[in-house]
């Protein structure tokens, strides 16, 4: 009985295919890609803003975190996160 299901199981077995990119496929990653760049380029330049921002609120007597500087800086954080999961999850479906 085990000797038939294996078989069984051996027969209905099917091969996978290759992994084939989808046509036009090189073009949507190269788009991604660019994006991300801009996207990454953009969360640094918010991190460097907002730190200036905060070197101003620390230098005006209103505390490095009070002011609009660590909300900018936490922002950039928070995009690069949403960033990051969403360039992985392109690459993962592509």
């Amino acid at each position: 009985m085990y000797t038939q299901l294996a078989l069984d199981l051996s027969n209905l077995a099917i091969d996978q295919p290759a992994p084939v990119q989808p046509p036009g496929g090189d073009k949507i990653l190269k788009i991604v890609g660019i994006i991300l760049w801009g996207l990454v380029i953009g969360a640094v330049v918010g991190v460097m803003i907002g730190g200036g921002v905060m070197w101003m609120d620390h230098a005006n007597g209103h505390g490095a975190t009070g002011g609009k500087g660590i909300k900018i800086v936490g922002g950039a954080l928070v995009g690069v996160v949403v960033i990051s999961s969403a360039a992985a999850l392109v690459t993962f479906v592509l």
